[in-house]
């Protein structure tokens, strides 16, 4: 039974540190810089904040590539590197919701239900992981 469960749900690890981790990076490195855009050639009315939150979503991004990098050598501080960027995620985007609350700009609609999604996906792959720990590297 540990044989096999050595090799249980190879595809979904490659599947994270393959596509997922990637494509989350880049999606919150390139919303950060396009938001930047937005803020200074449109001017929004709290454009300091914008541009913390924006920079903020960047550094998200750098930190997901070192976490998909820790993944792929099994290390075991993988598993709270994940959680931390889910957490980290699910706050920009509430914290991007409250701005958009006090400047009554629109360009953020919709945080809520993608606070709940990245809150879920942060335990999910917290137990996944969890569950798996004898698998990881110290």
């Amino acid at each position: 039974m540990s044989e096999k469960r050595d090799i249980l749900h190879p595809w979904f690890h490659k599947f994270m540190i393959y596509f997922a981790l990637w494509a989350y990076g880049a999606f919150a490195i390139i919303s950060g810089i396009r938001h930047i855009f937005y803020v200074t050639e449109n001017g929004a009315s709290h454009a300091t904040l914008d541009i913390i939150l924006s920079v903020l979503l960047i550094i998200l991004g750098l930190f997901i590539f070192k976490t998909r990098f820790d993944l792929a050598a099994l290390r075991e501080k993988v598993i709270w590197e994940i959680t931390a960027a889910c957490v980290a995620a699910a706050l920009i985007s509430l914290a991007f919701h409250w701005v958009e609350d006090i400047s009554g700009d629109d360009c953020y609609q919709g945080c809520i239900p993608k606070t709940i999604i990245f809150a879920c996906w942060g335990i999910a792959l917290n137990r996944y992981y969890r569950e798996r720990r004898d698998q990881l590297k110290g």
